[in-house]
């Protein structure tokens, strides 16, 4: 009998690419091909930059180490669907200097806005894009946790779903800075599930005293 591992790495004739034993090599294969195309965007970057120019280097540095911590923690920024968002002023026009997405996927999902603009901005993000996902998923009454997995800083805060997409919280970016914002699906819980409706009766009382809509 002969070993046929050899076949491997022999060309396909149809594709000209060697075969390998799964998809999951090909994946790893295009993952690593990304990271060096990333990584070699990220020197280029660095070499126009520089103290004469008015930057600091180091805190590049640590900006670009710890978006690549964040990817490799959370494979929702890997793998995650891509689902555009707007972002609005307050008096609900868009913003085309403002660029939001998730990045989706079944227990946890990632909103990101950058300020691409040289001044601050104040802005809402419009996620009426990831309703039409999110009502295949989940019921209007799942509880999800919600945190700022940029600054970390502050408890996480708890929201019906539907109520999260449709809220219009304000969020203000200074020039070229971007917020990650971590939507995660929590386990029935009815601990968990009394205090989001606290936190939601609350949030109710004080948009009705300031005088907002609460449709």
């Amino acid at each position: 009998m002969t070993n046929d591992s050899s076949t491997l790495n022999t060309p396909d004739k149809k594709k000209g690419l060697p075969k390998v034993r799964s998809g999951l090599n090909l994946s790893a294969n295009f993952l690593e091909a990304q990271d060096g195309k990333i990584d070699q965007k990220e020197h280029n970057f660095k070499q126009s930059m520089g103290p004469e120019k008015g930057f600091d280097l180091s805190m590049i540095n640590t900006h670009y180490a710890h978006r690549r911590k964040l990817r490799k923690e959370k494979m929702v920024l890997r793998y995650g669907e891509v689902i555009f968002l707007t972002g609005k002023d307050v008096q609900n026009n868009y913003l085309s200097d403002i660029l939001a997405y998730a990045r989706y996927s079944l227990l946890e999902s990632v909103i990101i806005a950058t300020n691409m603009s040289d001044k601050t901005q104040k802005f809402l993000i419009d996620m009426q894009n990831l309703l039409p996902t999110f009502k295949k998923a989940y019921p209007n009454n799942t509880v999800v946790m919600v945190k700022n997995i940029i600054s970390e800083q502050g408890d996480p805060e708890y929201y019906f779903l539907r109520e999260f997409i449709e809220a219009r919280n304000v969020k203000t970016l200074p020039a070229y800075r971007s917020l990650m914002i971590s939507v995660t699906i929590c386990e029935d819980d009815q601990f968990i599930f009394k205090k989001c409706l606290t936190n939601s009766i609350e949030r109710t009382k004080v948009n009705l005293l300031a005088g907002k809509s609460i449709e």
